[in-house]
């Protein structure tokens, strides 16, 4: 209960705080959450690297921002939710740029550029048990200072050993260094200066006076003063050399997370549940004071701010517990919106806002469609006329003019004409002409009023331009029954934008002289309204045409479009801020011109707005500088303090690689990266990574939308591509050979550039189109054509053998013939019985070697038979014993006449054997008969 009752109690003083202190927010904010791609609108820790990224601990992990896109890293670790309630995460980065993360459970991670990912580089869970780790601080790059639940402890970085400082047994929050020996300490109940003593890691410790035992939160060191932050009992400032004390009394009794230096003269303070405080750094006066307004999206973000990072150009981050992250940048001009709030009649009317005036004393009339909505500035209080309380139906104003006694003069649609004196809050509706009497308005579409003196002048549709004179209550009539602006042109001339162009109207005789063509262009659409610049140009806003701009002196023109990069030609309300530039929209698009470049800026970007809706007619350049446009959501209003002749540097940078679809990381098997995309030059890719896509940007938090890009795979390509956006560049079946992938980016509004960056890729030859490959083809090659030719030779020689062959051939066709006819008549000679021996010796051997002659004609014609057609085996089955002793039993006679004696010797278990009986017996014969040839008598 007694919990219970403090926590209410805590509650209630903070609601009555944040009420009283209101009025003191001031600063338009830019908001970073889900929507936008942070893993978790839970934010802890908030710091910048060395490389100009933010870095966000969040619910989920670590975001990684670059001001374009968002990108999410893990620590393998599993948060408990207890532990992210009662607190926070240590971030930081060292003085080489390198972020660190140290965990509540005593896991300290680094975040390594090479591998682009969170290595663990010590677990105090190794030498305490359950640790709760606090806080950290950089010993170099030696090792860390550690406040935990048991005291402090030193972690030395080389031998991965932690050391008790000192405190040992209590639990230390924080820890900051004052000097090189020396620090602060915060713990449960206050704050010690710390000394080391000697080379050891022990410290001495020595009590700073503080009024109260607190629980110290966060300590912050600037100058000679120390802020100290605590968790119910506000925030002190410490002057050290004098000791003396000073508490913040503004800052209420609520968890006082962190203090960060702005640099420009003033400490933030942030507070869990009442925003963040801006302080004299001088005296301490509260400067702002930053909180939730949730009428305003413009505001912070959430008043539960955990951390505070203020960026190199003096931009400040804040983290919320609940509600993402609110980035404060001091060069953007504050941008608020003036809105209806239901049942508020201290606010507009209606946010549907179609003309504007401030009055002669300073007040700001709003002519809405539900009547008019004065605001008087000095009173801060808010009138309402013609908005259906005590009218008999809500009136649409579409003009408003002061005349030279006070009173505001409004028109509107059917509405006629009222005059208004806001002293006595009278609104008294003019006459209108008719059959009865020629005196009063012609119509009540009363689309301009334009006053000079003692008259006015009104013009709309549906009747005549008219001419009043208060003095004498008279009305004079002009045939001209569509006017949208009226505006001074002169002596004795007044511009009219009309349907039939802009119009010259000569108060002097009447008479009105139009003109429609500008430049090349007639036109066609009406002109909505006027603009009358402090150079004398006149500025035409057409319903189809775009914007004129019109010299009168030497009837030059100018017409921007759509081909200027405007969304529509429609144009709605133009105005003129205090540097000569000329601020205009379309229905949903602000744009400003910067006619010394003669360039047009997207006014959306700049003020970093969505679609505003804006009306026709509804713009107004207030007596202190600033602009305001009416849409159909409200008034807009801000500052046009910009500089567009100043470029600031970016960095670029790559953020992923992709082979051809998978994000690529270093350490990765089959990864081509020995480092993080950012960190490479030189890239080597094999010949099937020939496909890949890299993604690039530019760190630029503070005008993104400037930003243009150019570029170029040289070797590759050689025209350069330009993108207004990040993007993703990809190249398909890239050839082999050496590349370079060139960036640039300019500035929009200078065309200077701003950045360039470069990587070299190389896609390597595969491995057959290699040049040791190529040797061993090249080898090859000779070695086929060193054998190609010698199988030509050989053919060649073959051939002329063949030929040889063939003339032997047909030679010994030719022989064969006598040979045949030499051997008839052998042969009957050896049929005659009465020969005489020696007669029939020579006779044997003759007609023995006519058939040995007739039988090598015969083989040397077989053979070209064979030549021209090829023998088949015809084998079968053969007892080799009958075949060889019919073979022998030819064979015997002629080994007789020799005296020589055959013996035949085979195996009794010699299988049956496949031959091809032709062929056999044909070697067969040539053996025998060579053997007997060459045998010798009696062998």
């Amino acid at each position: 209960m007694k919990y219970n009752y403090i926590m209410l109690k805590r509650i209630l003083f903070l609601l009555l705080f944040i009420s009283l202190y209101t009025g003191l927010f001031a600063g338009s904010f830019r908001h970073l959450n889900i929507r936008e791609g942070l893993s978790s609108r839970q934010t802890y820790q908030i710091c910048k690297d060395s490389t100009g990224f933010i870095w966000v601990y969040t619910r989920m992990g670590v975001d990684r921002y670059d001001g374009n896109e968002i990108r999410h890293y893990t620590l393998n670790e599993t948060i408990e939710s207890i532990d992210q309630v009662l607190s926070f995460t240590v971030m930081d980065v060292d003085k080489k740029g390198r972020l660190w993360v140290a965990l509540r459970n005593g896991r300290i991670y680094c975040y390594d550029k090479l591998r682009d990912a969170f290595c663990l580089q010590a677990d105090l869970s190794r030498f305490i048990s359950f640790p709760v780790l606090n806080g950290m601080e950089f010993e170099g790059e030696e090792g860390l200072w550690l406040s935990t639940s048991t005291g402090v402890y030193y972690w030395d970085k080389a031998t991965d050993v932690l050391s008790p400082a000192g405190f040992t047994g209590e639990w230390t929050n924080c820890i900051i260094r004052a000097e090189n020996d020396a620090f602060f300490v915060g713990t449960n109940t206050g704050v010690y200066r710390m000394k080391r003593t000697g080379t050891a890691c022990q410290l001495s410790k020595e009590r700073v006076d503080i009024p109260v035992e607190a629980r110290i939160e966060t300590l912050f060191l600037y100058g000679d003063k120390l802020y100290v932050g605590t968790f119910s009992n506000g925030a002190f400032v410490v002057e050290l050399a004098t000791k003396q004390m000073k508490s913040l009394t503004f800052i209420p009794g609520i968890p006082v997370r962190v203090f960060a230096y702005d640099g420009d003269h003033s400490i933030l303070i942030g507070a869990d549940g009442a925003g963040v405080f801006r302080i004299d750094v001088a005296d301490e006066t509260l400067l702002n004071h930053y909180i939730t307004d949730e009428d305003d999206e413009r505001s912070l973000n959430g008043n539960t701010v955990s951390d505070i990072c203020v960026d190199e150009y003096g931009g400040v981050w804040i983290t919320t517990c609940t509600n993402g992250i609110s980035y404060l940048d001091p060069n953007v001009p504050d941008v608020r919106w003036i809105r209806h709030e239901r049942n508020n009649p201290s606010s507009l009317a209606s946010d549907h806002v179609n003309v504007m005036l401030q009055d002669s004393e300073g007040d700001y009339w709003y002519g809405t469609n539900d009547g008019i909505s004065v605001y008087r500035a000095k009173s801060e209080q808010w009138m309402h006329f013609l908005n259906g309380k005590g009218y008999a139906y809500s009136s649409v104003v579409l003009s408003l003019c002061e005349d030279n006694e006070g009173n505001v003069w409004a028109g509107g649609y059917g509405i006629g004409l009222y005059r208004i004196n806001k002293k006595s809050g009278e609104a008294r509706k003019m006459p209108k002409r008719n059959k009865q009497s020629d005196k009063g308005i012609s119509t009540d579409y009363i689309y301009a009023i334009y006053a000079e003196e003692d008259c006015l002048w009104f013009g709309g549709i549906e009747g005549d331009f008219t001419r009043y004179d208060r003095r004498t209550d008279t009305y004079t009539y002009y045939p001209i029954n569509c006017v949208g602006d009226i505006k001074y042109g002169g002596k004795n001339t007044l511009l009219i934008a009309g349907c039939d162009g802009l119009g010259f109207f000569d108060r002097s005789t009447g008479e009105t002289r139009w003109q429609q063509k500008f430049g090349d262009v007639t036109l066609h659409y009406p002109i909505r309204c006027l603009l009358r610049s402090s150079s004398g140009e006149i500025w035409l806003l057409t319903d189809g045409e775009g914007l004129v701009r019109f010299n009168p002196e030497n009837d030059k023109s100018r017409i921007y479009t759509t081909a200027d990069g405007l969304i529509s030609n429609s144009i709605n309300s133009a105005a003129e801020d205090g540097n000569g530039h000329i601020w205009f929209n379309t229905e949903k698009e602000l744009y400003c011109l910067d006619l010394a470049e003669d360039m047009v800026i997207n006014g959306n970007d700049l003020l970093n707005i969505g679609w505003g809706y804006y009306n026709a007619n509804a713009s107004l350049k207030t007596q202190d500088g600033h602009l305001a446009f009416g849409t159909a959501e409200g008034v807009l209003v801000f500052a046009p303090s910009f500089d567009f002749s100043d470029s600031v540097p970016v960095k670029l940078i790559f953020t992923d690689f992709k082979l051809p679809y998978e994000s690529q990381k270093a350490g990765v098997p089959g990864s081509p990266l020995q480092a993080g995309i950012n960190d490479t030059r030189r890239l080597k890719l094999k010949h099937n990574q020939n496909s890949f896509s890299i993604s690039f940007s530019a760190i630029n938090f503070v005008s993104p939308h400037r930003i243009r890009y150019e570029y170029r795979l040289n070797n590759h390509e050689r025209q350069w591509h330009r993108v207004d956006a990040v993007q993703s560049v990809g190249y398909m079946d890239l050839p082999p050979g050496k590349y370079t992938f060139e960036l640039r980016a300019f500035d929009k509004y200078t065309q200077h550039q701003v950045g360039e960056r470069t990587v070299e890729i190389t896609v390597s030859q595969p491995l057959w189109a290699s040049w040791w490959a190529i040797v061993v083809y090249v080898m090859l090659f000779l070695v086929v054509g060193y054998l190609l030719l010698q199988f030509r030779r050989q053919r060649v020689r073959e051939d002329k053998i063949r030929e040889r062959i063939r003339s032997f051939i047909g030679v010994a066709h030719d022989i064969r013939t006598p040979v045949a006819l030499i051997k008839a008549p052998l042969s009957e000679l050896e049929t005659q019985d009465d020969l005489p021996e020696e007669s029939k010796k020579k006779l044997a051997i003759a007609m023995k070697n006519a058939e040995k002659l007739f039988t090598m004609i015969t083989r040397l014609l077989e053979l070209q038979k064979v030549e021209a057609h090829p023998e088949h085996l015809e084998v079968a089955w053969y007892d080799i014993k009958s075949y060889m002793e019919d073979k022998l039993s030819a064979f015997r006679m002629a080994a007789a006449q020799k005296e020589i004696d055959l013996y035949l010797e085979v195996d009794p278990e010699m299988p049956e054997v496949w031959l091809d009986k032709d062929k056999m017996d044909h070697i067969m014969d040539n053996l025998l008969s060579n053997a007997l040839k060459y045998t010798e008598k009696e062998q």
